[in-house]
């Protein structure tokens, strides 16, 4: 295994976010503990213990669950407070340098659309392994069902 592995932990994390800034503050920390949901009896992460002496070099990963938001914070131990060094979220989209490119997805999609529209049957699609463009047969949708 990595010797890195040893320096990320998951942690039950409390904190509040300045809205119009982003900064994060008041951060506290928490080991995370395993419990067992009483209506399902399925294991569930819970709150343990606070954190008050981080440890210089891990990377405290915020791994509750948080239902009302789509992102998870990393931080560190600055030697007094723990501090919010980035959030682990992929964004997946029409935006350009997240996960997937979504600028060359949304591209793709509408050199899709203007060759339907305009009744071309060939397409030319580049092959991002090579750079060589290929022209690929459209075949129309018979039954008008839009694809998303």
């Amino acid at each position: 295994m990595p010797s890195f592995v040893d320096d990320v932990l998951d942690v039950w994390a409390e904190y509040q976010v300045d809205d119009a800034t982003g900064e994060v503050f008041d951060i506290h920390l928490y080991k995370l503990e395993e419990g067992i949901d009483p209506a399902t009896g399925h294991r569930i992460p819970v709150k343990g213990e606070e954190i008050t002496q981080g440890e210089v070099g891990k990377i405290y990963i915020e791994a509750n669950p948080t239902p009302h938001r789509r992102y998870s914070v990393q931080f560190r131990w600055s030697g007094s407070v723990f501090v919010a060094i980035g959030f682990s979220n992929i964004v997946i989209g029409e935006v350009t340098g997240t996960a997937y490119d979504g600028g060359k997805g949304k591209q793709l999609r509408e050199d899709f659309d203007d060759h339907v529209a305009s009744g071309t049957t060939q397409i030319p699609v580049v092959d991002p392994e090579t750079g060589e463009t290929k022209n690929v047969t459209y075949k129309p949708n018979p039954h008008n069902v839009t694809p998303h």
